[in-house]
């Protein structure tokens, strides 16, 4: 289910969307979660798929219950890689969210639509250079966070 779902690239979520709930940030908001839920898990499946089983054979040996296996074998595995791809995805949303603007969804690619659509490249422009600037924090905040974190 998960790689069906996961096909489906977030343009197409955002006009199914729009036509189901009509126009504005709400459908766009919809179609991000959607894509970014689908893809999410199936990353976080295969980090789980990846765990040293180790630890969790260590920890299983020593008569802990499954939820400290889960804590102290698994998570301490994964959450490092869990953290990576939530930041890596809120990164590629809000480049992803400017494109879904231009179908309906509203956000900063609605303005940038409409400053092309009457021809003031100025504003335009500006709309573009806010979304760089916007990219180049979130990803320098997720590089500091994932020293920190990881």
């Amino acid at each position: 289910m998960l790689n069906f779902f996961r096909s489906v690239d977030t343009l197409v979520y955002a006009l199914v969307f729009v036509a189901a709930v009509g126009l504005g940030p709400f459908p766009g908001v919809l179609a991000v979660v959607a894509y970014t839920t689908t893809s999410l898990a199936k990353l976080y499946g295969e980090a789980v798929e990846g765990v040293d089983p180790g630890p969790v054979d260590a920890i299983t040996a020593t008569g802990a219950t499954r939820l400290q296996v889960l804590r102290f074998g698994v998570l301490p595995q994964v959450l490092p890689l869990f953290l990576s791809y939530v930041l890596y995805r809120l990164e590629t949303n809000i480049r992803g969210a400017t494109v879904l603007g231009f179908v309906g969804a509203g956000g900063i690619g609605f303005y940038l639509q409409t400053y092309l659509r009457m021809i003031d490249y100025r504003a335009a422009s500006t709309v573009l250079l806010v979304t760089v600037a916007m990219v180049m924090v979130v990803d320098a905040i997720s590089s500091r966070l994932r020293d920190r974190l990881v």
